[in-house]
């Protein structure tokens, strides 16, 4: 993998802020539930989310050190959640919704992308500097 991963794992960051936060206005178009979109919008997590990603894809595609480990604490964490998530769903119907896989495909390949050696020497080679 060659120079500029950081900027792919930044651009998977944004387009899962996009993902997670237009999920809530589809789920809103498609089911016209007013009351659930009020109710997802005035949630901390919602807007935390939203903030954090859109943080960590710009700092990414600028090769920031504190994006790098705020991007691997933050997959983390929401891995945790969405394969918790998963496992619930999977037990209960039989299969998985798209939303939930496309979620899961995100985080992996972010994961995926953070955690090979160039991005590391990228973002930690600015953070020398």
């Amino acid at each position: 993998m060659g120079k500029g991963n950081a900027k792919y794992a930044g651009l998977i960051a944004l387009a899962y802020a996009i993902v997670f936060f237009g999920g809530i206005f589809l789920h809103y178009f498609l089911s016209g539930s007013l009351y659930t979109l009020k109710y997802s919008l005035s949630l901390p997590k919602v807007w935390l989310v939203l903030a954090t990603s859109l943080a960590i894809g710009w700092g990414l595609i600028n090769s920031y050190c504190w994006a790098w480990w705020l991007g691997l604490v933050g997959v983390l964490f929401q891995l945790y959640g969405a394969s918790q998530n998963a496992w619930q769903l999977s037990s209960n119907q039989s299969g998985l919704p798209a939303g939930i896989i496309i979620i899961l495909v995100l985080l992996y390949s972010f994961l995926f992308l953070l955690l090979t050696p160039a991005v590391r020497k990228e973002c930690l080679k600015n953070a020398s500097t």
